[in-house]
């Protein structure tokens, strides 16, 4: 199956970029991998966050393939341990050809894309920017392909 993330914005802090770019290589090496970014919109006073997060969720939208499981990264989503993420990860295998990942802006996700989800989850009950969001997400991936393959890097 192969694995992809889509996010909203550029990561403009280097520190934060080379390690997404670290956990992305190190998943890249384990599964078919493709990180994608799309533009964000400007926060403006005039703009309505509903209409932001509709035009930010379109272009992510636009981007999966329609034989793609979708999994939205939501604050409101379902929690899950790693393990648990590794099993549930597994058992999609069959379902489709491909999973996406979404990592909205620093609005969140529009309606389009909340209906496009086939799963919502939450990375925590805290609330992250969209860059952490992103990071803790590759990291999570990478945590999850090591578990099901029995590579020594979670420990419980």
């Amino acid at each position: 199956m192969k694995y992809r993330i889509i996010s909203v914005g550029k990561v403009r802090n280097r520190h934060f970029q080379t390690l997404i770019d670290d956990f992305e290589s190190r998943i890249a090496r384990l599964v078919p991998f493709e990180s994608l970014q799309v533009a964000d919109e400007k926060i403006r006073e005039s703009s309505p966050p509903s209409r932001i997060r509709e035009q930010e969720s379109q272009r992510v939208l636009e981007r999966i393939p329609a034989d793609s499981g979708v999994v939205a990264l939501d604050e409101g989503g379902q929690q899950m341990s790693s393990v648990a993420l590794a099993r549930w990860l597994q058992k999609q295998e069959p379902r489709w050809r491909s999973i996406t990942f979404c990592v909205g802006g620093a609005l969140g996700h529009g309606e389009c894309l909340q209906q496009r989800a086939d799963t919502t989850l939450s990375l925590s009950l805290l609330t992250f920017n969209h860059h952490l969001a992103r990071l803790v997400t590759v990291e999570q991936i990478y945590r999850a392909l090591s578990i099901q393959r029995g590579l020594p890097y979670h420990n419980e």
